[in-house]
């Protein structure tokens, strides 16, 4: 048997030659698997992506029902709105689903993330400074989690301003469960969710650090909180800043010091 006949055997029973190049995204990026962030750094590497669809690559049309149901929808590349058009995440990003409007140009967004388990004091810090650039006209963009983001997301909102939850699990699974109201709220009051994983997809640790650099490729600065055994997420953020030449990074330790880190 050729290796030809081969490939072909493991494709899904949908899959013709004449599937528009979407449709093959689109089942894609449904298809349980490797990461997201991999996948993107294969089609990026000049693999076929109908080469990496599975025998249990749902049938497109059954998808984009699905994302018509829950209000969702699938946002590629060069396509309008794709909000990584002038700073490309690494590993490439290869698709986002998306609830609520698409989120605003990078140079009118700025990050706030911090840690899970934060004092009270930083939680207020964190809510403030999420009011006070809703205000200056700045959309608030950050990761759903407990903590930090959260307040950061609430207190956007309650600037009246626009806020983006950038997740690690399928837009329909509410996690943190805790803050299954923000979410709600993000929606409500015009902000947007967003993220690689397609519904139904947990909430899987492998999924963090991936998210966490379309966070910082979706801003033009990236406030934080350098947090004692919670740094992994800030790390990962200076090493995601470093190559983004239009981004600066401020780290901030409350009670103690702060200072600048500004971009080649």
């Amino acid at each position: 048997m050729s290796a030809r006949s081969s490939r072909q055997r493991r494709l899904p029973d949908w899959w013709t030659r004449e599937r528009p190049f979407r449709e093959v995204m689109l089942a894609l990026a449904a298809t349980p698997g490797p990461l997201p962030a991999v996948v993107a750094d294969r089609v990026a590497g000049g693999r076929d992506p109908a080469e990496l669809l599975r025998p249990d690559s749902p049938e497109p049309g059954l998808v984009a029902e699905r994302l018509d149901e829950l209000g969702l929808r699938f946002v590629l590349p060069r396509e309008p709105g794709w909000p990584f058009a002038a700073a490309p995440p690494e590993p490439p990003c290869a698709w986002l689903f998306v609830a609520g409007p698409l989120p605003p140009a990078p140079d009118g967004a700025v990050a706030v993330v911090g840690g899970r388990r934060a004092s009270p004091l930083r939680l207020a810090v964190a809510r403030s400074l999420g009011t006070g650039l809703a205000g200056a006209g700045r959309c608030v963009v950050s990761g759903g989690a407990a903590g930090v983001d959260a307040a950061a997301h609430a207190g956007a909102l309650d600037g009246g301003g626009r806020t983006v939850a950038v997740v690690g699990c399928g837009l329909d699974v509410a996690y943190p469960h805790a803050n299954t109201a923000l979410f709600r709220r993000i929606l409500a009051e015009g902000g947007t969710l967003l993220g690689e994983h397609p519904p139904g997809a947990r909430p899987m640790p492998a999924n963090f650090i991936p998210r966490n650099r379309l966070i910082v490729n979706s801003v033009w600065v990236v406030p934080g909180w350098s947090l004692t055994g919670r740094e992994s997420l800030l790390l990962m953020a200076v090493e995601a800043h470093d190559r983004c030449a239009q981004h600066v990074w401020w780290t901030m330790r409350i009670g103690g010091w702060f200072g600048p880190r500004v971009g080649r």
